[in-house]
């Protein structure tokens, strides 16, 4: 949602797992008014600009090459860091931004609009004398189809924070490394109800599933949060539990 690399927070992070040294996920609880604050927007590599590599291949002047991405169509609307997703509770994120920052009502007013679209089980509020907007969701196991994490479009100015509403709120984190240059996989999630099965197809792309509990795939059970990188041309996924299990899709 907000992910940058100038933060301050109070979010409890239980653990960090790595995988195959290209992303890294994350799992917070969190009691009511944790909080994750970034003060600098969230920056992409520019596509035109060559990625300086030292001897490892580890790319050296990434910041030096960032840029922000603007939304296709809605004006002061850019590219979010697709890493956060709300697992549990209620979270609120407010964006705060300075007069030369240029954000304005009718600016405000389409990106509400834009976000009632396509994101579910949120309400948003504008502030504009003290120049904030702020959107509450609740946790839904409502994606029945693989959808792009939530907020993949943010509000282009520096300030941003999430803050937790509920005892327990659970957000999970998945990041992928820019430094090994693949902060372009794709990242989905869907929720699986009980007895739900799909096959999925890997179509000649690199393809990795996380479940946030117990699924079988191809017979084989896999644990919660768990990497599955799929190597053969498709995998049968399967819910046997009797609850909904939601599973993050990483593709490139």
């Amino acid at each position: 949602m907000i992910s940058t690399e100038n933060t301050e927070q109070t979010f409890e992070w239980q653990w960090h797992s790595q995988f195959d040294k290209r992303f890294q996920i994350s799992l917070s609880k969190n009691p009511i008014g944790a909080y994750f604050e970034r003060k600098t927007k969230y920056l992409m590599h520019h596509p035109h600009v060559p990625r300086e590599k030292d001897e490892e291949g580890n790319i050296i002047n990434a910041k030096h090459n960032a840029i922000t991405v603007p939304h296709p169509s809605l004006n002061n609307v850019i590219k979010s860091g697709d890493a956060d997703i709300l697992m549990k509770g209620t979270i609120e994120l407010e964006f705060n931004w300075r007069d030369d920052e240029n954000i304005t009502e009718e600016d405000l007013i389409a990106y509400e609009n834009f976000l009632m679209q396509t994101e579910k089980h949120i309400n948003c509020s504008i502030d504009l004398p003290n120049k904030k907007f702020k959107i509450r969701q609740t946790a839904s196991s409502g994606y029945i189809d693989w959808s792009p994490f939530p907020f993949p479009y943010v509000l282009n100015c520096d300030y941003a924070k999430i803050t937790a509403y509920e005892e327990d709120t659970e957000v999970a984190c998945v990041l992928r490394y820019r430094k090994s240059g693949d902060s372009n996989y794709r990242v989905y999630h869907k929720d699986y109800p009980h007895g739900e099965y799909e096959t999925i197809y890997k179509n000649n792309e690199e393809i990795y599933l996380i479940p946030t509990d117990k699924i079988v795939i191809n017979d084989f059970v896999v644990q919660p949060w768990n990497v599955y990188k799929i190597d053969s041309s498709f995998v049968r996924v399967s819910n046997t539990l009797g609850h909904s299990v939601k599973i993050i899709k990483i593709i490139k």
